[in-house]
């Protein structure tokens, strides 16, 4: 099996998803775009948030 990887950006993440589904197309990893600054301090000491 080949693992692509392209990012897209779109306006509905739920509308992408179902797309991609409903294509048997594989989402192996979803990534938000956005981090808050305890997402981005737990990546960097390795941690987990609690929340």
């Amino acid at each position: 099996m080949r693992n692509d990887t392209i990012q897209i950006q779109v306006d509905d993440c739920e509308k992408a998803s179902r797309l991609l589904r409903e294509n048997h197309i594989q989402i192996l990893r979803q990534t938000p775009a956005y981090k808050s600054l305890e997402d981005y301090y737990f990546e960097l000491v390795g941690g987990k948030s609690h929340v």
